[in-house]
């Protein structure tokens, strides 16, 4: 019987491209690097996922701002879930550093937004009033923005033709 031995960069180098195949296509990934007064500051990292409500966008920002000997770190993730037809369903958010963390949940409903939030021990709900008529969460206003700039894509092409 005869192996197939390959060198270990060439193996590793298929098996990324098969798992990358057989990754979810309905998954984005996008990376920001955050500066401030024009020097690197941090980073954020997006990414809109479909799960069985319809979307899920989470972010994730890491930041690290120095002023002389002082040195300040935070981290903040934040997600929300979506319908297929774009309407909020959840959300939330933890923020996290100078040794404090705050974590803050969001239900959407027809009465509107029931808001959780946890700092240490304490808790504290409150209703909010519904999001603004016509306003998107993420994945929605990427399906809006983008079906606008095919629009005017498609209106562009067209009046150039001869």
């Amino acid at each position: 019987m005869t192996r197939l031995r390959l060198p270990v960069p060439i193996a590793l180098a298929l098996l990324a491209a098969l798992l990358g195949l057989a990754a979810p296509a309905d998954r984005t990934e996008r990376w920001y690097e955050v500066k401030v007064a024009g020097k690197p500051a941090g980073w954020t990292r997006s990414t809109e996922t479909r799960v069985p409500e319809g979307w899920r966008t989470e972010s994730e920002t890491h930041l690290r701002l120095a002023r002389g000997s002082s040195v300040i770190e935070m981290v903040t993730t934040g997600w929300i879930v979506e319908s297929e037809d774009g309407k909020p369903l959840s959300g939330g958010r933890t923020q996290a550093g100078s040794g404090a963390s705050q974590r803050v949940t969001w239900r959407y409903g027809a009465e509107g937004v029931t808001e959780r939030t946890v700092d240490g021990d304490r808790v504290i709900d409150r209703p909010l009033p519904a999001p603004p008529s016509g306003a998107l969460p993420p994945h929605a206003a990427d399906v809006a923005l983008n079906a606008a700039r095919d629009r005017k894509s498609t209106r562009l092409n067209s009046s150039h033709r001869t």
